[in-house]
């Protein structure tokens, strides 16, 4: 079995699997992360440079960065000299994974002159982000389409705050985006 946070920069870990993903988040996001950089520097260089084709459609399909302009925009502000590494990608990555803004703006939406919204409609509004503003998880049955808001809506209260539907939308899009990874890594 590789090792995700090994000393030795050419060990990768293996990929994790579905349920890795679902029990283990962070770890799992780690190792992907990992996985996903070591695809991209096919020199071995161990660092990307910014302009890399593959690395900007790779941000725009891994991350909460859907356009062009917010991709330069994480680049610009994770690697200013035009290089990224390891370290790096990790951390823009960490800092891509979630949208404030859209959780923001779909509470409001959904709540209106409200202070909450319930855990039914919370549910719907998740799916419909994932698919609609992701573009993740067309194809998935209906069992993991639950597990995922399961997960994600872990031990919440009927009712959801804008807080706390800030956090979850943030927690539902970094799993999404890990299982979109796992499911499709980068050759």
């Amino acid at each position: 079995m590789g090792m995700c946070c090994s000393g030795e920069a050419d060990v990768l870990p293996d990929l994790p699997t579905q349920k890795d993903v679902l029990e283990n988040l962070p770890v799992a996001e780690r190792k992907l992360w990992r996985l996903a950089f070591a695809s991209l520097d096919s020199t071995r260089a161990g660092k990307l440079q910014t302009d890399h084709a593959l690395l900007r459609v790779f941000l725009s399909e891994g991350t909460a960065l859907r356009s062009e302009s917010e991709v330069e925009s994480a680049l610009a502000r994770w690697a200013p000299d035009g290089n990224l590494d390891l370290e790096a990608f990790n951390q823009l990555m960490q800092a891509s994974v979630q949208d404030d803004t859209t959780a923001l703006m779909l509470f409001q939406q959904m709540c209106g002159d409200m202070d909450t919204v319930n855990c039914a409609d919370a549910r719907t509004q998740l799916r419909v982000l994932g698919q609609s503003r992701l573009n993740i998880g067309g194809d998935w049955d209906e069992v993991l389409w639950d597990k995922v808001l399961d997960v994600a809506l872990n031990d919440v209260e009927f009712e959801l705050d804008m807080e706390s539907w800030v956090a979850r939308c943030g927690m539902f899009t970094r799993y999404m985006l890990a299982l979109n990874q796992q499911k499709n890594p980068i050759p």
